[in-house]
């Protein structure tokens, strides 16, 4: 938020990224078993029975370490928009591209649902600059100029996943839970 006279601050937030939600997508519905690192979110928040079988015959050698550079791809292209899927060596890259349409068709089916929640009013309050003004209001002074940016995943877990210096992997459980100003300001208050 940029105010005349005084130190600018913004908080994204990203809702449905494409980037991120197609090779969560392609791990599940291949059944990938990744490592437990800071940077990898739980399983899908999402029903299996809404999810395709997986891929029949693939040699999947090799496939969560492929899966994990894909991964750290994504998410620093993330904000950008980046489709990381369409540059994938390899049997994963071909097994990714076999069925990218799928995970897309799959991925707008979701971003249709939530903007339909968002245009009904839910999700749409503010919580963000609320908490920056309450911070505000504590300190005594203005918010020091930042740029934050809180992802929001489908994912099946309620811890806040912190991937850069003001950015956060955030389930969307978490974010439309009554904890979320709570969660808020603990990600914010260091920044403000």
């Amino acid at each position: 938020m940029h105010r005349m006279g005084r130190p600018a601050w913004a908080v994204r937030e990203e809702w449905w990224p494409q980037a991120l939600e197609v090779p969560l997508w392609f791990r599940e519905v291949e059944l990938l078993v990744t490592p437990e690192l800071p940077e990898v979110p739980g399983p899908l928040d999402v029903d299996p029975g809404e999810l395709p079988a997986p891929g029949a015959g693939a040699d999947r050698t090799g496939w969560e370490e492929a899966w994990l550079a894909w991964w750290r791809t994504a998410l620093l292209g993330a904000a950008a928009g980046t489709g990381a899927e369409a540059e994938l060596p390899g049997p994963l890259g071909r097994a990714v591209a076999a069925r990218v349409q799928e995970a897309l068709r799959w991925q707008e089916g979701r971003k249709k649902a939530g903007m339909d929640v968002f245009l009904a009013g839910r999700g749409r309050e503010l919580t963000v600059t609320r908490t920056v003004a309450e911070l505000e209001e504590e300190l005594g002074r203005e918010a020091r100029a930042f740029d934050a940016e809180l992802v929001m995943l489908p994912v099946l877990e309620d811890e806040v996943r912190r991937v850069g210096p003001a950015k956060w992997l955030v389930p969307e459980r978490v974010r439309l839970g009554p904890d979320w100003p709570d969660v808020a300001r603990r990600l914010l208050e260091p920044l403000v």
